[in-house]
């Protein structure tokens, strides 16, 4: 009869290390999906007030294509402030 031992398993450190860069490469495919497309793709995150209405939206992410949008529309805004 085996005795089971009551010490905690411990993971691989080589598991996690490869399971990091697994991540890692699976971020930087989605990112070159997302700048690749003709249309612009982004995430705007709401910013409440004390009463939780939504009052701004702050930009967390943005593609190339996005950002050239929103760019070249703060060239315009500030060429029709002159």
């Amino acid at each position: 009869m085996s005795k089971k031992s009551n010490k905690p398993k411990v993971a691989d450190p080589g598991q996690d290390h490869d399971r990091e860069h697994e991540i890692i490469d699976s971020i930087a495919f989605l990112l070159s999906v997302i700048d690749a497309s003709l249309t612009g793709i982004g995430y705007l995150k709401p910013i409440r007030n004390d009463a939780q209405k939504i009052i701004d939206f702050e930009c967390v992410f943005a593609n190339n294509k996005e950002m050239n949008y929103f760019q070249g529309s703060q060239k315009q805004k500030s060429s029709e402030i002159i």
